[in-house]
């Protein structure tokens, strides 16, 4: 069953003014005004004002819309059309200032931020019962703490505009925080809200964040800034506790059937329901479908989709060598693993694809150059996704257990060296029997050529195509995405009998100055206080 946003819009717009000095404003209200100062009264303003922080992880340039989408094709597994200019942008990395996405999404994450703020600001002073005050103070500090975290891992390197309070007029144009305080801040706000989120919540409730979601994210920022000892405890805690969470099949984590399982963490809710009035497209507020727009984007043209965004060759490559293990008996009649089938749906792999068979499966290459399409977060076993009218209520999952076992591989290997690549392989093991994928042998690796595997393979063919970027977050923090891209550039790809070259403009135009999005040119231009330089 999913939780249920409800979106409280005239929050975002409540900004208290502290510094009016003129007293004809003073002198009389509109009593059919609703201000600031009438709200925030009440327990049920209080869940109003927490549901609206969660409805900006709906925004389209968050998680809704195409906001998850668009950052697909940063990888090295995702390709744009040739004709979505947008999205090319951010394929070859040729994005500046001026890009819309760069602007809207930086725009959309501090509604976040600023929504959040109201509820830490006026929260407390509400008569109500401490617990749930408690609770829903614990779920602000937990979403103000992953709209920064997703500031700054996609912003200046980190050196963002830190808003840590509402701003009163005066103080809203700020100028940058360091990296070092902003992910103190970071740091702090999850940390605070693993100390008062609950370990569930009913079943009624469930989308709303809990102290596992506190601790993986916070165990995932301390990765992100090497700090191996503090990551590895939080995400040991997760794995300690095999009551809430634990695996499931792997396809269970992509659809609507089997939201908020024992393998889900945190995950952003949807649906494809339009509401009275509505267009039907993706909008935030009121008059808008609180939905993504993967089917559309993502899905082939037979099924009803743009095809915007395609698998590339690349990464169709991996999931075809992704070695299954031959004495597991899911595996009987099956050339692929399960986790290739659960992400993408390729030419050769045999499998219907929605409901055509596969030899009635238009592969539509083209100038796409590729033989597939991606399966993950798609209504693949309908006949069409017109059926949604090219909305997907499908939840995006934002982490997930096999994520913590994953990185937890990953802190161990960085904090033990050699001695840490028993314990890597183990957790790597229990990722890959799940999908009935080959088991790694410990005295095959050391240290370096495992975490290479880890990153450049492992979590590739694991989280492809989910969660707030994954796949590029990785390989830029370990410095590999300059070396795959150029792998990729100087690999030849043979298709209908002519050679393919992918990623050419990507090796060539990705550089230190291009890892990060810039300050959008818009608020430099509108705030004295920034310019575009990160530390």
């Amino acid at each position: 069953m999913k939780y249920r946003y409800i979106i409280f819009p005239l929050l975002s717009f409540f900004l208290v003014i502290t510094s009016c000095n003129d007293p004809e404003f003073l002198t009389e209200n509109n009593p059919n005004d609703f201000t600031a100062s009438a709200f925030w009264k009440t327990d049920a303003h209080a869940m109003n004002g927490i549901m609206s922080t969660y409805g900006a992880l709906q925004l389209s340039n968050v998680m809704g819309g195409s906001g998850s989408t668009s950052m697909l094709v940063r990888t090295d597994l995702a390709k744009p059309n040739p004709w979505n200019s947008g999205a090319k942008a951010l394929n070859d990395f040729s994005f500046n200032e001026s890009t819309g996405f760069v602007n809207g999404k930086w725009k959309d994450l501090y509604v976040g931020v600023f929504r959040a703020n109201q509820v830490i600001k006026n929260v407390p002073d509400i008569i109500m019962d401490d617990t749930q005050k408690e609770q829903i103070l614990g779920e602000a500090y937990f979403l103000r703490g992953l709209f920064n975290f997703w500031l700054a891992v996609t912003y200046n390197n980190g050196a963002i505009v830190l808003h840590t309070e509402v701003p009163s007029i005066d103080k809203v144009e700020k100028g940058l925080s360091s990296k070092e305080e902003v992910y103190a801040a970071i740091i702090s706000d999850f940390e605070m809200a693993k100390s008062l989120l609950p370990e569930k919540w009913p079943e009624e409730q469930l989308g709303r964040a809990t102290w596992g979601a506190a601790t993986a994210l916070l165990g995932k920022v301390h990765l992100y800034q090497e700090n191996w000892g503090e990551a590895a405890n939080n995400f040991k805690e997760i794995i300690d506790r095999p009551d809430l969470y634990q695996l499931v099949n792997i396809e269970d984590n992509f659809g609507i059937e089997n939201e908020f399982n024992a393998e889900s963490i945190f995950e952003v809710a949807f649906s494809d329901a339009v509401k009275t009035g509505a267009s039907g497209y993706t909008v935030d507020g009121p008059n808008g479908s609180e939905a993504t727009t993967r089917p559309r984007v993502l899905a082939p043209g037979f099924a009803g989709g743009w095809r915007v965004e395609i698998p590339t060759l690349w990464a169709i490559e991996m999931y075809k060598n992704d070695p299954i293990d031959p004495s597991d008996p899911r595996n009987v009649g099956r050339t692929y693993s399960l986790r290739s089938a659960a992400s993408i749906a390729f030419q050769g792999d045999e499998l219907p694809f929605y409901t055509k068979e596969h030899g009635e499966i238009n592969w539509e290459t083209g100038n796409l150059k590729t033989q597939g399409y991606i399966r993950k977060f798609q209504n693949w076993q309908n006949e069409s996704e017109d059926k949604t009218l090219t909305r997907s209520g499908i939840n995006e999952r934002i982490v997930r257990l096999a994520d913590v076992y994953l990185m937890y591989a990953e802190a161990v290997l960085e904090r033990d060296g050699d001695g840490g690549v028993q314990t890597a392989i183990d957790y790597i093991n229990l990722v890959r029997k799940r999908s009935a994928v080959l088991p790694l042998v410990a005295s095959s690796y050391n240290k370096t050529t495992l975490m290479t595997h880890l990153i450049k393979v492992e979590r590739a063919l694991e989280f492809a195509f989910e969660g707030h970027n994954i796949r590029y977050h990785d390989i830029r923090r370990k410095g590999m995405a300059k070396g795959i891209f150029e792998e990729i550039a100087a690999t030849d790809f043979e298709l209908e009998g002519a050679i393919v070259k992918d990623f050419e403009l990507a090796a060539q135009n990705y550089g230190p100055d291009k890892e990060f999005f810039p300050i959008p040119n818009s608020e430099v231009l509108g705030n004295e206080n920034l310019e575009n330089s990160g530390d």
